[in-house]
């Protein structure tokens, strides 16, 4: 159940700071006092941080839940179509808000956990291809981990500069935003990657894999 809960929050992560680079996310482009392109890079590594963590969360093992029909694959497939199905129903009824999208968006980190978790389940042509690469990555191990270290403490002090930046907002702006839910959440995420990343990282999880 832990590696499923780390992989909702490494996609969460990476689609809350895709949404960041696209200046979209919680309807505001956050904003360091660096330069643009700094800050946009700074997100980049948090990105990877993430694409990183969902390899070592899955080897945690499969969430321990009876399947109920169906493989679990087929549930995330599911709450993923309900996600864009639900965005579309609001769109029609021009009730889309962004507190709103926070909530709804969770179907889809959770649908993606899912499918990621029982992934090799889903196509034997998959397997194969996660297996080739998992080969191919093993050979590489020391330079994906001295990546992964790198990444996750540079998503470390991304995430602190997130939670400073809510602060000012809500302290200095006056911006009542740093109780909502969609700043928290995107705050908690980000602290969960980054320290989970750097967990990966002391435990030498890649060269581990050789």
């Amino acid at each position: 159940m832990l590696g499923l809960m780390l992989i909702s929050s490494s996609i969460a992560s990476l689609i809350s700071t895709l949404g960041i680079l696209w200046g979209s996310c919680l309807n505001m482009p956050i904003q360091f006092h660096e330069t643009c392109f700094v800050s946009k890079l700074l997100f980049v590594f948090v990105a990877l941080t993430s694409l990183l963590n969902l390899s070592p969360a899955k080897t945690l093992g499969r969430i321990e839940i009876r399947r109920v029909l169906f493989h679990h694959y087929v549930y995330g497939f599911m709450l993923i179509l309900l996600y864009f199905t639900s965005v579309m129903l609001l769109l029609v009824m021009q009730l889309w808000v962004w507190e709103g999208q926070t909530y709804i968006i969770l179907l889809l980190y959770w649908g993606a956990a899912l499918i990621i978790d029982d992934i090799y389940d889903v196509s034997p042509r998959i397997a194969v291809l996660l297996d080739a690469f998992a080969r191919r990555a093993r050979r590489l191990g020391s330079l994906i981990l001295i990546v992964h270290a790198i990444s996750s403490l540079i998503s470390v002090y991304v995430a602190f500069r997130v939670l400073v930046w809510h602060l000012e907002n809500t302290f200095l702006l006056g911006i009542n935003s740093f109780l909502s839910f969609a700043c928290i959440f995107l705050m908690a995420n980000l602290f969960i990657t980054a320290f989970y990343g750097l967990e990966i990282a002391k435990s030498r999880a890649w060269l581990a894999a050789n």
